[in-house]
């Protein structure tokens, strides 16, 4: 087997002897890949500078105000503006959607732009957008539409949420106040209704009831005494009563001492009156007729039947002493009534206060209970009350656009010069490719060719060699294949000349060629006739 330097030693002499079969192919590939190159799909680029401006103010209200979260937006923004629903609404307003009849082929469209789309961060204070499309013109205007339209949308959203932010926590406010209030209004029912006060104690519970229980207790001896000058009070009235029965002034008295003549005779006037009004079957007109007919026939001793009504007759109003004893006592009954209505009223504070004492632990964790829902709604409510003065000065700077926020310090232009593909690139590639595609050419022919290359060959076969003619000068003929090979040279020469132009020409960015194509309109006819062949 040939060493690998043997091998390249001998492909190098295949290129030599081969040179203008080689040279021709690697040109006419070359010329070709740099010919194509010019009617290839050119892209420009358009691009953007937005730069990410923090106000003066807003670092010296640092702490005092809430600016909304624009970390959060430059750390999406990537992500939001190239969303679909971004990117859809540029489309539309740049009436590219009209070139999409069918929402699949908008869909696409949307894709496309997506993909083309670039956004780049640099450091944290500027972004650049760039897109590259064959039009140059919508390049430009879809970036300028694009970051127009997020730009727009930041400070109208920024605004939207500082808004949002101030109207919430007034919202907040109202609501913990209520809750407050409630609260508040618990805590002061609940004291109310169970005398929880701040200066109530058990030990204050004690001493009511020890203070209501003495007041009792003074109170039975007062009830007591009274009742003992009422006792007597009532029976020295008794004792007036009955004196006065006796008495010769009182006429019933009298009557039982004439043998009841003057009985009988106010009994028949007491039946007089009564007949006016009932019959003589009444029960009343019937027992007074009884006790007439007893006291004539004697059967009923007219002083001791009578005693009573002769008490009942006494009339008190003509007793002085009787009506003035009278008068106290009824006084000294309505003093005994009010002080055991207030014993009984004191009965009953003891009996309460007795009971809350019972559940005074219990209502002391409800009044604890009702004094921790009220101590929160409070913390929360003067929290958001700072808060409130916090978001009413981060609205007034969002109004007056003292915040972050984004300023297109470089907007997108009309690109002149198209960035894809790269042509030189392009072209050298064709280099490369043109000299393979001819050394691959030389080869080929090469190992096709089936000729016995030298007499090693038919040495290799076995073949006996009788004898080698050597070639035999011809002077005529070489300076004729001399002048034919100039002539080839030459026209390898013009061929490199080209493919060298074709690389300045992209090297220096003159433009010379695609202006002349664009003239000449042989773009489109390359277009014609690539679509008729496709």
């Amino acid at each position: 087997m040939e060493s690998p330097l043997k091998q390249v030693k001998k492909y190098l002499f295949l290129v030599y002897k081969k040179r203008f079969i080689f040279l021709f192919t690697s040109l006419l590939v070359m010329v070709s890949i740099a010919g194509a190159s010019f009617f290839m799909t050119k892209k420009y680029e358009a691009s953007s500078t937005v730069f990410i401006e923090r106000n003066m103010i807003d670092g010296l209200l640092k702490g005092i105000t809430i600016t909304p979260s624009m970390n959060d937006r430059i750390r999406v923004l990537r992500d939001y503006m190239l969303s679909r629903d971004l990117i859809s609404r540029t489309l539309k307003k740049l009436d590219a959607d009209l070139r999409a009849p069918t929402p699949e082929q908008f869909e696409a469209m949307i894709n496309k732009y997506q993909r083309a789309t670039s956004i780049r961060l640099r450091g944290g204070d500027l972004f650049i957008v760039s897109l590259r499309d064959e039009n140059p013109a919508f390049a430009r205007d879809f970036v300028n539409a694009l970051v127009q339209t997020y730009v727009e949308e930041n400070i109208s959203s920024k605004r939207e949420e500082a808004f949002g932010a101030s109207r919430f926590i007034s919202e907040q406010l109202a609501f913990f106040k209520n809750k407050l209030d409630e609260a508040q209004d618990k805590i002061i029912q609940f004291r109310r209704e169970r005398e929880i006060y701040s200066t109530v104690s058990e030990g204050a519970l004690l001493g009511n009831i020890s203070r209501y229980e003495a007041e009792i207790e003074q109170l039975k001896v007062q009830k007591n005494q009274m009742m003992a000058g009422i006792t007597a009070m009532r029976k020295q009235l008794e004792l007036m009563r009955k004196a006065s029965a006796r008495n010769p002034g009182n006429p019933l008295a009298a009557s039982m001492l004439d043998g009841g003549a003057a009985q009988i005779a106010q009994l028949e006037a007491r039946r007089r009156e009564l007949l006016q009004v009932y019959n003589e079957g009444h029960p009343e007109l019937v027992r007074l007729q009884a006790r007439i007919d007893a006291i004539r026939q004697g059967g009923e001793s007219p002083g001791a039947g009578d005693a009573a009504l002769a008490e009942g007759a006494f009339n008190p109003s003509e007793d002085p002493v009787y009506v003035d004893l009278k008068m106290r006592l009824n006084m000294a009954e309505s003093e005994y009534q009010a002080l055991d209505g207030r014993e009984r009223e004191l009965h009953a504070l003891v009996q309460q206060t007795q009971i809350k004492l019972r559940d005074y632990p219990e209502e002391k964790k409800v009044l604890a209970d009702l004094e921790r829902e009220r101590n929160n709604y409070q913390s929360l409510y003067e929290q958001l009350l700072q808060r409130q003065g916090v978001t009413e000065v981060s609205k007034q700077m969002e109004v007056a656009d003292k915040t972050t926020t984004f300023r297109i310090v470089d907007p997108a232009v009309l690109p002149r010069t198209p960035v894809s593909i790269d042509r030189l690139k392009v072209m050298l590639f064709g280099v490369f490719v043109g000299f393979g595609a001819g050394i691959a050419l030389v080869v080929l022919l090469e190992l096709i060719s089936g000729k016995f290359k030298d007499v090693n060959d038919l040495r290799q076969l076995g073949v006996p060699i009788l004898a080698e003619i050597p070639s035999i000068p011809n002077p005529v003929l070489e300076a004729r294949r001399k002048k034919f090979n100039m002539a080839r040279y030459a026209c390898a020469a013009c061929g490199f000349l080209i493919v060298g132009g074709f690389l300045l020409h992209d090297a220096l960015g003159l433009g010379v060629i695609d202006q002349f194509i664009i003239d000449t309109r042989l773009d489109q006819l390359v277009g014609k006739v690539m679509s008729f062949i496709i």
